[in-house]
């Protein structure tokens, strides 16, 4: 009869244990994906330095507000959160960067949305 409430106790301490020491995600903050985005941007269409310093701090703001977004329960409140920073940030870029710069951007864009659509296409 003891041996059935040692093995549950036995069970329940290990349960508790693992529960307490589980290894939390990591979570990046905004700053490293801020960098690693405009490190992506810079090689895309070629930023100048007083750019890079613009966008870095906008890029932070804009994973910060998201971030923040995520936290929210609301979906509808998430999301419109996550489009509004999304917005501002575009605005931002489409106010610093040339037009030789955003004729760059959009066709990169354009040439990763159309490797994304025939590659779904080869997967149907």
């Amino acid at each position: 009869m003891k041996t059935p409430k040692i093995i549950m106790a036995c069970m329940a301490i290990t349960l508790c244990t693992n529960l307490l020491f589980a290894v939390q995600p990591n979570k990046v903050d905004a700053a490293t994906i801020a960098r690693k985005m405009v490190a992506k941007l810079s090689k895309d269409i070629t930023l100048t330095d007083s750019q890079k310093v613009y966008v870095l701090n906008k890029a932070t703001d804009f994973h910060t507000k998201t971030q923040n977004a995520n936290s929210k329960t609301d979906i509808r409140e998430r999301n419109n959160l996550k489009k509004q920073a999304f917005e501002s940030y575009r605005n931002i870029l489409d106010s610093v960067l040339t037009t030789d710069q955003k004729n760059k951007l959009l066709s990169k864009q354009t040439e990763q949305m159309n490797k994304i659509i025939n590659k779904h296409k080869s997967n149907k």
